[in-house]
């Protein structure tokens, strides 16, 4: 009823959006029926209109705007970075600095296990025959002392995918440590891509190579499986070569793990193993990472704040505390006092910073007019009334000290002296 009674005519809508809104609620047809707007279809507990659209149009927002223009969107929210679970060992978004540093010996927990698909050996038998001898012969190029056992020589597809797994590798070398790949993750990185594990295959199978003759690749050409890869190639046409590297290529991305090698080329002789102190490095795939997006800082500093909680309680609080525990039931005057004077001190300290900033600039101080200067005579006369005063304040002081003497002897003291100046008296007399 009030707004009937001060409103006295609804206003009119010019904008075609608005129009078209009033004309989904029934507006017209509310007013002619009640003389006044009724929401009908207002939902209370979902909070919206049901015949009305959720997001406004363009042509909206742009009248809604302070410059009359369509405001851009804003960007998606980074999801925060969850604790860590059972399923997430760092969290489901964990910042890639983290993960770089837990899966050099973490990667078993890190990652999910690597599982053997029996579908996997009715696909090419040509691309299984061949990636399990240059399975043999990797393995067969390291020295005894960094395996902990005779080098591995698998004979089935399953035996030498599996050899390339974490557990695989940590159970055949003495020592390893794992690397991690950012390829095909979602969230932000700093510096470039790493390439897929498929792309890896033309690493460990090129087509038209040549190599040094002191390369680390050349014994795998001149008696290896490279030389038997291209005597097959050579023997298919293009159709059926291009098969063949596709199968051998899916075999690599489904691998958990591959060595760290360096390709041949002009400049550079290429390496087969890489090494560090913490061991024989290994690339993994990233297919198997325990997370589903890569978090940034801010995200790694939220985890960080997470997991390490204050439990301490402030020392103010802890004095509190204590005298509540210690005293009679009464606070007295003194702990009172104490307390403001730790809660005083606390203060000061926490404000130390704030104080140490730079200070505005002190405002000059304004001249001050100085009375005009007296005559020498004046000046004289004022000397000696003060000279006057100080002598009167004098007297005055040694005949109140007198006074006070006398009231602090003792009755036999006074006695003696008044007989010595008896005493005076009369020499005195007697001299005249």
């Amino acid at each position: 009823m009030h707004m009937i009674h001060h409103v006295c005519h609804s206003p009119e809508a010019k904008q075609s959006y608005l129009r078209d809104a009033l004309r989904d609620v029934r507006f017209q047809e509310v007013m002619s029926d009640y003389g006044m707007f009724f929401l009908h279809d207002l939902d209370l507990e979902g909070h919206c209109i049901h015949e009305i659209a959720a997001f406004n149009p363009d042509k909206c927002r742009a009248a809604m705007s302070r410059d009359g223009k369509v405001p851009k969107a804003l960007p998606a929210p980074q999801p925060p970075c969850s604790t860590p679970s059972g399923l997430y060992p760092l969290g489901d978004s964990p910042a890639w600095s983290e993960v770089k540093q837990f899966i050099g010996k973490g990667a078993q927990e890190f990652m999910h296990c690597w599982v053997w698909d029996p579908k996997w050996g009715e696909e090419d038998s040509t691309a299984a025959q061949l990636f399990t001898r240059f399975t043999r012969e990797f393995f067969a190029t390291l020295k005894i002392d960094v395996l902990r056992a005779d080098s591995p020589s698998p004979i089935h597809l399953e035996d030498a995918m599996e050899l390339w797994s974490v557990k695989g590798l940590s159970t055949t070398m003495v020592s390893c440590c794992f690397t991690a790949s950012n390829h095909g993750l979602q969230g932000n990185f700093v510096g470039a891509r790493n390439i897929g594990f498929k792309d890896h295959a033309q690493t460990f199978f090129p087509i038209d190579t040549e190599y040094h003759g002191d390369s680390a690749w050349a014994p795998f050409l001149h008696h290896g499986y490279l030389r038997d890869y291209r005597h097959t190639m050579e023997e298919l046409d293009d159709e059926e070569g291009l098969a063949l590297q596709a199968a051998i290529s899916v075999i690599f991305g489904r691998l958990h793990c591959l060595p760290v090698v360096v390709a041949p080329s002009q400049k550079s002789k290429g390496r087969i193993w890489t090494s560090s102190h913490q061991g024989v490095l290994f690339v993994t795939n990233p297919m198997f990472y325990k997370l589903k997006r890569v978090g940034g800082a801010k995200a790694a500093a939220r985890v960080s704040k997470a997991r390490l909680q204050r439990v301490k309680a402030s020392n103010s609080v802890i004095n509190k505390r204590f005298l509540e525990m210690n005293s009679d039931g009464s606070s007295t005057a003194a702990q009172a006092k104490h307390v403001r004077k730790l809660a005083r001190e606390r203060m000061k300290r926490l404000s130390d910073k704030r104080k140490r900033k730079r200070q505005p600039p002190k405002r000059r101080a304004k001249k001050v007019l100085l009375p005009p200067e007296s005559s020498d005579e004046e000046n004289e006369d004022e000397v000696d009334e003060i000279e006057k005063e100080d002598v009167d304040e004098l007297e005055e002081e040694e005949v109140d000290e007198m006074e006070e003497e006398a009231v602090d002897k003792p009755e036999e003291e006074v006695e003696e002296s008044e007989e010595e100046d008896v005493e005076e008296s009369e020499d005195e007399y007697l001299d005249d």
